[in-house]
């Protein structure tokens, strides 16, 4: 059974997209027959490339779960031998060692290579190629070739991870459709393992009789450590998260030496997690500014208890508060706030006094936050 491991945080950021591209553009503009690179409607040349790339990834970043889209203008000679589908595949003649590399799927059609890297960044690089009479001839290294097993072809493994990082990013964008699809297709491709695994084990592919099996991946359910208030989210997240502890422990049988891959796709994920979380605490600091502007309209007059209800301070607010799982600080402010009417009408000579004092305590909590 595989024990979950988690690597070193990965920092998906503005800054480290920005710094992860320039790397890679570097990397690309070592080649001579690279003409440029095209982001967006941007299009990065080797003299322009410091400021240009900024303006790309300003165009480009999202989230952290963001991917990059590039468009490499290759220059080869009207005479090469190179083949524009051999030339997407070698993946290292970027700059890119397989060892850094956790997913790839290759779209030949579309001259497309859409890969993760093991650092959490995603690219979609596309190529088009031009082919000129007075292009330099380059030489192009062989693609490395892997062991790989003719029952289980490296390739699967590559996609396999791709597909996981690509059903997390819609997961974290709230597509639980796509995520829930992907998911599902890739706990389908641990089905697919194990009965490679039993025609290997009893030399038929007829699929007449089962033997009540084992399904591997039902082993590591109900162990996911993300949770959210959202019951789909979490079902989709224990999809992917025992397709990858299932998948890794079933690869061992066609590989012996393989190295699990279960440990960078959680980091990646412990990074996805890390960044939801803080824009939830983002969300928190607005509620609170909400909170003291509200109460600040009503102490002058701007703004009656009654609007305030409609907006802010009212039972179905604390409700939603309650079931998004908002810090319980913040959820008994909210209710005090539904409080103000009754003591406006009671005991109206403390309505300013107990204003005041709510007033402070968010003030209080959002000095927390901001620390």
């Amino acid at each position: 059974m595989i024990q979950r491991q988690v690597k070193a945080m990965i920092k998906l950021s503005k800054d480290s997209f920005e710094t992860n591209l320039g790397v890679f553009v570097d990397k690309l503009f070592t080649h001579p027959e690279i003409k440029c690179i095209k982001i967006k409607e941007l299009e990065i040349c080797r003299d322009n490339k410091n400021d240009t790339i900024k303006s790309a990834v300003n165009k480009s970043y999202h989230d952290s779960y963001s991917d990059i889209d590039l468009c490499a203008v290759v220059e080869l000679s009207a005479e090469s031998k190179i083949m524009p589908d051999v030339y997407i595949k070698n993946i290292e003649h970027w700059g890119f060692p397989l060892e850094m590399i956790l997913g790839v799927c290759f779209v030949p059609e579309n001259q497309l290579c859409r890969f993760v890297c093991k650092n959490g960044m995603r690219y979609d690089l596309k190529f088009a190629f031009e082919f000129q009479d007075d292009a330099p001839a380059i030489t192009l290294k062989p693609i490395r070739q892997q062991n790989s097993n003719s029952n289980w072809p490296i390739e699967n493994i590559y996609q396999f991870w791709f597909v996981q990082i690509q059903a997390l990013g819609k997961l974290y964008r709230n597509d639980f459709l796509i995520s829930s699809h992907l998911a599902n297709s890739n706990i389908n491709e641990t089905f697919v393992q194990q009965m490679v695994l039993r025609d290997l084990k009893y030399h038929t592919n007829h699929h007449r009789y089962g033997d009540k099996e084992e399904l591997i991946y039902l082993k590591y359910t109900g162990q996911c450590p993300y949770q959210t208030e959202n019951i789909v989210f979490n079902k989709i997240a224990d999809k992917l998260y025992s397709a990858a502890l299932a998948y890794d422990e079933l690869v061992t049988f066609f590989y012996h030496d393989y190295e699990p891959r279960s440990e960078d796709f959680f980091a990646i994920w412990k990074s996805y997690e890390e960044h939801r979380n803080n824009c939830f605490i983002e969300e928190e600091k607005k509620l609170l500014i909400s909170i003291i502007g509200t109460l600040e309209a009503i102490k002058e007059g701007g703004l009656s208890i009654t609007e305030a209800e409609k907006l802010l301070f009212s039972p179905y607010m604390v409700r939603q508060l309650k079931k998004r799982k908002y810090n319980e600080s913040l959820i008994n402010l909210v209710e005090k706030g539904c409080e103000l009417e009754d003591i406006a009408s009671i005991l109206p000579q403390r309505l300013i006094e107990n204003i005041e004092e709510l007033k402070q305590e968010a003030i209080e909590e959002i000095k927390m936050l901001f620390l």
